[in-house]
């Protein structure tokens, strides 16, 4: 009998619901970011802030308006970039 297989109704088998109950649960790890890209974030991050006061202080004007936009956009990437390639 030891090499018979079990019959399909057989309430002994096992079912993969079985093997999921039994593993013990994973705990997710958060990777860490990217150094060198976490310190191009801050250092962009400081013109950022810079061209955005000059902006509130002329009272709107366009130009600062694009540098403070370029300046954000790089210190989006940077911070994205930090966070993805780890």
């Amino acid at each position: 009998m030891a090499g018979r297989p079990l019959p399909r109704g057989d309430a002994s088998a096992p079912r993969p619901s079985q093997y999921q109950q039994q593993l013990p649960p994973q705990q997710e790890k958060r990777r860490r970011p990217n150094p060198l890209f976490l310190v191009l974030a801050v250092l962009s991050a400081m013109p950022t802030l810079y061209f955005l006061v000059c902006f509130v202080i002329s009272g709107g004007g366009s130009f600062f308006f694009l540098l403070t936009a370029w300046s954000a956009m790089w210190t989006v990437v940077w911070w994205l970039m930090a966070d993805r390639y780890r």
